[in-house]
């Protein structure tokens, strides 16, 4: 939300540059930078603009863009980070390669650097495993993956879901719902799938108070009590 003046209008030309781009879906909480972009980029056909009637926060924000997609392989990049012609052209080469199946992520290992997840693929098998271990670390929030339309399609979200106040960990809750839903999710982790990752000084950390940040912590409890939950 408000994402235009300091990172959309630098990155929204390199991405219609793109070719391997075939549609820029942008679903806006409020409308500012649906209004800023339409002026811009008008006669852009490869831009989809989409208003939200209500504001519905990180988590349900990303399902929704991802359900206007067209196409079976969706990028999905928080506004205020940006994914080159390399990040895009090493995921075409693995999808056409590797002949994914439908419950898949791909997901980069950079900007972690952290050597352990170098082309791991994260499963049922070995998640809660990792979790108990604390080896998932910032990856479960991190975000910025590819994956398959399939997923976010076919998701059930139910109140207990979009109600849960993740403060700030849309991802982490992401994960722990398909861990749940599909049995032969794959998370495959690339050492060389690398993008840009910025922090806003309007980003949920940054601006949250004492009182949020008790309950950032608490989100994470829960996140984690559930995730230490799958495959037993």
């Amino acid at each position: 939300m408000n994402r235009y003046d300091n990172f959309l209008s630098e990155f929204l030309p390199r991405y219609i540059n793109n070719e391997l781009i075939d549609e820029i879906i942008i679903s806006d909480e409020n409308g500012n930078d649906a209004e800023k972009i339409s002026k811009r980029f008008e006669s852009v056909p490869k831009i989809k603009l989409h208003v939200n009637k209500q504001q519905l926060g990180a988590f349900l924000n990303k399902i929704t863009a991802c359900k206007y997609a067209k196409n079976q392989w969706i990028a999905l990049i928080d506004s205020d980070n940006f994914a080159d012609i390399d990040y895009f052209t090493l995921a075409q080469n693995k999808i056409n390669k590797m002949n994914y199946q439908e419950e898949t992520i791909i997901a980069p290992y950079y900007p972690l650097g952290i050597k352990f997840f170098e082309d791991l693929i994260l499963n049922k098998n070995n998640i809660r495993n990792l979790t108990e271990k604390r080896k998932l670390g910032k990856f479960i929030n991190t975000g910025n993956f590819i994956l398959n339309k399939y997923l976010t399609d076919n998701i059930k979200l139910i109140p207990e879901m979009t109600e849960f106040k993740d403060h700030g960990y849309d991802v982490y809750h992401f994960y722990m719902i398909i861990f749940e839903q599909y049995e032969k999710l794959n998370i495959h982790v690339y050492k060389d799938l690398k993008y840009t990752h910025n922090f806003s000084d309007d980003g949920y950390v940054k601006i949250c108070t004492s009182s949020d940040m008790n309950k950032f912590h608490e989100a994470n409890n829960i996140l984690n009590e559930k995730f230490n939950k799958l495959g037993s």
